[in-house]
């Protein structure tokens, strides 16, 4: 049975700021920006002078960064959908000092995410794009590597960045029938798509994968 001590604590609160702006060129693609600031002022954090599995809501964390997005077609044949984003990440206050100045786990610093489709014929579509993300942890580091090795329940690690491929290539038969078919992962990318809090479970990406889709609308 749990003590009560490591998990009957208050709900965390957050406050966040954004501004954005639009834009739409070319007559149908739509650009976006927008500033954006995330604050916890009452994180957890180990209580002073306790076990240090006892935590309190003295921290402080600060999430802030940017987001660039377009969406649209930039030709009547070529469309475009994409986005990036930038993360940074900063434990701004803990009763443990180590902590201070970390980076907060699972947040990437960048991420990017790029897909274009091509009307080769009023009939015939082919696309392609790809997902990047960089690296990151899964938690804030508790103590110098030296010190967790007695106590590998608090490992941090890190995953290394990676950069996935996609395709695609559809057929309309006529205005009811398509056939499509997508290529995930095009080049069997091997990586962790998430991290579980403390590094003991990483989740693996899906391997290259195809799925083929007949649709009729009617």
């Amino acid at each position: 049975m749990a003590d009560p001590e490591t998990f009957d604590i208050a709900p965390e609160r957050t406050r966040a700021f954004e501004i954005g702006t639009k834009w739409e060129v070319f007559d149908s693609l739509k650009l976006g920006a927008a500033l954006f600031r995330t604050e916890k002022t009452n994180a957890r954090t180990p209580a002073i002078g306790q076990d240090d599995r006892v935590e309190v809501l003295d921290g402080k964390q600060r999430v802030q960064g940017f987001e660039l997005t377009a969406a649209g077609r930039i030709t009547p044949e070529w469309r475009l959908f994409g986005g990036y984003t930038f993360l940074d990440s900063e434990v701004r206050a803990s009763n443990n000092p180590f902590e201070i100045g970390q980076r907060i786990g699972g947040t990437p610093r960048h991420s990017l995410n790029f897909y274009t489709t091509y009307d080769i014929t009023p009939q015939f579509t082919i696309g392609g794009g790809l997902e990047y993300v960089s690296s990151q942890t899964s938690n804030v580091q508790p103590a110098p590597t030296a010190e967790r090795i007695a106590n590998e329940d608090r490992l941090i690690v890190s995953t290394p960045s990676y950069t996935v491929v996609d395709a695609s290539a559809s057929y309309r038969f006529s205005e009811n029938t398509q056939l499509r078919l997508n290529a995930f992962n095009l080049f069997d990318k091997d990586y962790i798509s998430q991290l579980a809090e403390g590094g003991a479970q990483g989740i693996p990406g899906s391997g290259r994968h195809f799925i083929a889709t007949l649709r009729y609308t009617f």
